[in-house]
C-alpha cells in the first residue's frame, strides 16, 4: 500500500473554534506557538498530530457504532497475531481494523497525513480563559488552515472522512484542554480538494475518471491481494461538474474549489461506507 501510489486525495481544511480552544504547550497553560509560515513571527497554531488524533478518535467512535472491527489502546492491531505474523504488506493490510488502514498503527504506516494548521495572520496575543482549577490561553473567532492528504484510498474511506467532519461538528470529539468545561469544540470545513490519479490517461476523453471517484481497488483489479473492493467506482457520475484539471506525464489531477462542491464530493462517498458496513453485517 505504500510502495506504489495509484490515487490520492488532498483536502484543504478550515478549523474554526466555536468554544474556546486551548492547546497547551505545558503545565503553564500557554497555547502552543511556532513561526508563522508566511510572516515568520511566532503564532498560535494547531499541530497536525493533535488534529490527527482528534480525527482518529472520531473515526473510532463511528466505526465502533457501525459494529465494524476496531482496535483499542488496550488491544491494538499491532498486538494481533494475524498482524504480527503477516508475511507481506497485503496480508498485513487485510489484518488491520478499518481505522488502522487509514491512520496507521505500530505495524503499518499511516496513509493519511495532516499538516500543522495556521491562521491567515499571526496570533500571538491571547487572553486567558479561566476555569475553576486552571487557566489557559485560548483562541476564539479565528480560523486555522491546514491540509489533509490520503493516498491509495478506498472510496469507503472518503465516506468515513465525510462522517468524521459531521461527528466533530456535532461536538462529540473536541480538541485540546478543558473539554469537560465545554472547551475545544470546533467546526471542520473542507475548502478545496484535489484528486490525483497516477498512471492515468493524459488527455481528456470519455473515461469516467473525469466524472466519478475511483478507489484504489479500481486500479488493483478484482483479484487484488489487499482485499480492496472491486469495482470501486460509482455506477453513475458522483463528482461535481465544475473542476479544473491538469493531465501530463501519466498523471491526472482534478481540482475542486468552493466549500459546497468539496463537501458534495466527499458526502457522495458515504454510500460506499454504507455498502462496507452492510457487507460486514
Amino acid at each position: 500500500m505504500h510502495r506504489t501510489i495509484r490515487n490520492a486525495l488532498q483536502l484543504e481544511i478550515r478549523l474554526t473554534p466555536i468554544t474556546p480552544l486551548a492547546i497547551a504547550s505545558g503545565e503553564n497553560g500557554l497555547f502552543v506557538r511556532y513561526l508563522h509560515p508566511r510572516e515568520n513571527v511566532p503564532t498560535a497554531y494547531v499541530p497536525g498530530t493533535t488534529l490527527k488524533g482528534a480525527l482518529r478518535r472520531a473515526a473510532e467512535q463511528i466505526v465502533q457504532a457501525a459494529g465494524l472491527d476496531c482496535c483499542s489502546q488496550a488491544e491494538p492491531c499491532s498486538a494481533r497475531e494475524s498482524v504480527r505474523t503477516a508475511a507481506d504488506g497485503a496480508t498485513l493490510y487485510r489484518a488491520l481494523c478499518s481505522v488502522c488502514r487509514i491512520f496507521g498503527s505500530r505495524a503499518f504506516g499511516s496513509l493519511l497525513s495532516l499538516t500543522d494548521a495556521y491562521p491567515i495572520e499571526p496570533i500571538n496575543e491571547l487572553s486567558l480563559h479561566e476555569l475553576p482549577t486552571d487557566s489557559y490561553e485560548a483562541v476564539m473567532n479565528e480560523s486555522f488552515y491546514g491540509t489533509l492528504s490520503l493516498r491509495n484510498f478506498e472510496r469507503w474511506q472518503i465516506g468515513l472522512i465525510s462522517l468524521i467532519a459531521v461527528h466533530m461538528n456535532s461536538g462529540q470529539v473536541t480538541l485540546g484542554a478543558g473539554h469537560s468545561a465545554g472547551m475545544g469544540r470546533v467546526q471542520v470545513a473542507y475548502e478545496a480538494a484535489a484528486i490525483s490519479y497516477f498512471g492515468a490517461p493524459n488527455v481528456i476523453n470519455d473515461d469516467p475518471l473525469y466524472d466519478r471517484l475511483h478507489g484504489v481497488g479500481q486500479f488493483l483489479g478484482a483479484a487484488n491481494p489487499y482485499g480492496c473492493r472491486y469495482p470501486d467506482r460509482s455506477d453513475t457520475p458522483d463528482l461535481p461538474t465544475e473542476f479544473e484539471y491538469d493531465a501530463q506525464f501519466g498523471q491526472l489531477d482534478l481540482f475542486f474549489g468552493g466549500g459546497v462542491s468539496v463537501h458534495e464530493l466527499i458526502d457522495r462517498q458515504i454510500a460506499a461506507w454504507q455498502d462496507r458496513v452492510r457487507a460486514a453485517l
